[in-house]
């Protein structure tokens, strides 16, 4: 059958196709029928997936892993492993010697559920093994891309190999789980700083701390200041005022995690301690004083949860 090129890659249509990854070549299928591969076999037989495959039996999973059915696999390249190896500090010696965190590493890269290229949810949340959390989007003249617990992005390679336990995807970058708690995550990013701060006067670190998940949008210090001058206020004397601040920023914390394509679109959103937020189908969130704020950067990944920068303090009804 005819060849389609995308992104440097190429791929042979079905039966009898050849994948092939800058580089990688996978026989998979013959015929339009067979048996597919057991998955430790189909990774073994791959130069370029080398170090995933020694991580792989440094874990002790391989076994567990021939019996498990409805995977599927996202197999780092050995030069995403380099480069990995170069940012992180670790050694291949370090992580081949630690069962547990080579288990760790695979369960990072491995989700309870078969899904080959076109049954990935784009933009939604993929939660691993681990329970880390990443996604994966259509990105102009790169193709699919995963963004990981820690903003890092990982192209995910042209074609998906189905083997007998679901299904493997090759990644150009580790996978990583993210660190920090979303009052980290703000207190972390300059342009948010301040509301770590108010959130902690206020008495909503524990909420934003705590195992329950959590989506905080976060005004920008621009619109903290802004709302600041509009009601005649200091911080240091909103700083005193810890209940009206409560309410204030409680308004801006919804119950569990949401990445914006799972936000609801039209339907009003019920914030932590009370009060609604609707979002409209261009992105915009009106409060309950009919006034807009626009959501100006999305899905910054936390262990509890997820943060959204918006570009305006909400304000709820008197």
């Amino acid at each position: 059958p005819p060849a389609a090129s995308r992104g440097g890659a190429r791929v042979i249509g079905r039966g009898g196709r050849v994948m092939a990854w800058a580089g990688l070549a996978w026989l998979a299928g013959c015929g339009g029928g067979g048996t597919a591969e057991d998955l430790a076999s189909a990774l073994r037989r791959e130069a370029a997936l080398s170090t995933f495959v020694a991580v792989v039996q440094a874990s002790g999973l391989e076994p567990a892993l021939a019996q498990t059915q409805g995977v599927t696999v996202f197999a780092p390249t050995d030069a995403a492993f380099e480069a990995w190896w170069a940012q992180s500090g670790t050694s291949r010696a370090e992580l081949l010697a630690d069962p547990a965190r080579a288990a760790a590493f695979v369960r990072d890269h491995l989700v309870d559920r078969a899904m080959g290229r076109a049954e990935l949810p784009t933009g939604r949340a993929i939660t691993t093994r681990s329970g880390a959390v990443f996604k994966v989007e259509e990105v102009a003249a790169e193709g699919l891309v995963a963004t990981d617990g820690q903003q890092g992005r990982a192209r995910v390679l042209d074609g998906s190999l189905p083997v007998a336990q679901g299904f493997v995807h090759v990644v150009d970058a580790v996978l990583r789980a993210p660190r920090r708690t979303v009052l980290q995550a703000v207190q972390d990013e300059p342009t948010t700083a301040w509301l770590a701060e108010a959130l902690v006067v206020a008495g909503l670190a524990p909420a934003l701390e705590g195992p329950g998940r959590v989506t905080l949008f976060a005004p920008t210090s621009e619109a903290w200041q802004a709302h600041l001058a509009s009601i005649g206020q200091t911080w240091p004397s909103l700083r005193n005022q810890p209940q009206r601040l409560r309410r204030m920023l409680a308004y801006h914390v919804l119950p569990g995690s949401f990445l914006r394509a799972e936000l609801p679109v039209g339907t009003p959103m019920t914030m932590l301690e009370g009060g609604q937020v609707s979002l409209d189908r261009n992105g915009i969130l009106t409060d309950e004083c009919n006034c807009p704020s626009r959501i100006v950067a999305t899905d910054r990944f936390a262990t509890n949860g997820v943060v959204h920068r918006i570009d305006r303090v909400m304000l709820r009804n008197p």
